[in-house]
C-alpha cells in the first residue's frame, strides 16, 4: 500500500468514527443488541461488546500495531509503514468495549470487481449476523481542500456497514479516488 493510500485509509477510518457518531444520533432507532449480536470477528479475533479494556488491548497489542485515535478508541493494523493494512478498530466507554469495526478494504482504480464482490459479502454478513433486514441511508458530504468524502450507511440491528467514497481534486491527478468499506458494531 502506498503512503497516499495509507493516508486515505487513515482519513476514511477517522471520518467513519465521526460519521458513526453523527449518524447514530440521526439514524432510525436501533433495537438493543441480542446476545448473538454482541460480538464481531475481526482478523480472526472475536471482539465482544462489554469486554474489559485492558485484557483486550493487551491481546491486540501482542498481534497487531495499535494506533490510539482518542482517549478511548484505537485502530489496529497488520504490518507497518506503507505496507500496513487496516484491520479494524475498537472503542471503549467506562473501560468496556462499546464499539467494534472491521475494515473490509479500500479499493482504488481498477479494483471495482473486487470491491463489488466484497460489498456483497459484507452486506450478506451484516444481514446474516443480525437476522434483520438491512436499511440504507446516505450521509452528508464532508471534505477538506482537495478531498471530498461521501458515505452510504447500511444498518441491520446494532450493526452498520459504511461505504465511504473519497474523491480527490482532479488537479491533483485524482490521487484520492478510493472507496472503503467498514463494518461496525456498537452498544447503545
Amino acid at each position: 500500500m502506498t503512503r497516499r493510500k495509507l493516508l486515505i485509509a487513515v482519513i476514511v477510518a477517522i471520518f467513519s468514527v465521526s460519521l458513526l457518531a453523527t449518524l447514530t444520533t440521526s439514524a432510525p432507532q436501533i433495537r438493543e443488541a441480542r446476545a448473538d449480536d454482541a460480538s464481531m470477528f475481526v482478523a480472526g479475533t472475536e471482539i465482544r461488546l462489554g469486554v474489559p479494556k485492558e485484557p483486550l488491548l493487551s491481546s491486540l497489542r501482542s498481534r497487531y500495531v495499535l494506533t490510539q485515535t482518542s482517549t478511548d478508541s484505537y485502530f489496529f493494523w497488520e504490518g507497518t509503514g506503507s505496507g500496513a493494512k487496516l484491520l479494524g478498530g475498537v472503542a471503549f466507554r467506562n473501560d468496556r468495549v462499546s464499539w467494534v469495526s472491521r475494515d473490509w478494504g479500500t479499493f482504488c482504480g481498477t479494483n471495482t470487481l473486487k470491491f463489488a464482490t466484497e460489498l456483497h459479502s459484507a452486506l450478506d454478513s451484516l444481514q446474516s449476523a443480525s437476522g434483520r433486514p438491512v436499511v440504507a441511508y446516505a450521509s452528508k458530504t464532508q471534505g477538506a481542500p482537495g478531498l471530498r468524502i461521501t458515505a452510504i450507511q447500511f444498518s441491520s440491528g446494532p450493526r452498520q456497514l459504511t461505504l465511504s467514497i473519497a474523491e480527490g481534486n482532479e488537479a491533483k491527478a485524482k490521487s484520492g479516488e478510493c472507496v472503503s468499506l467498514q463494518e461496525t458494531l456498537s452498544a447503545k
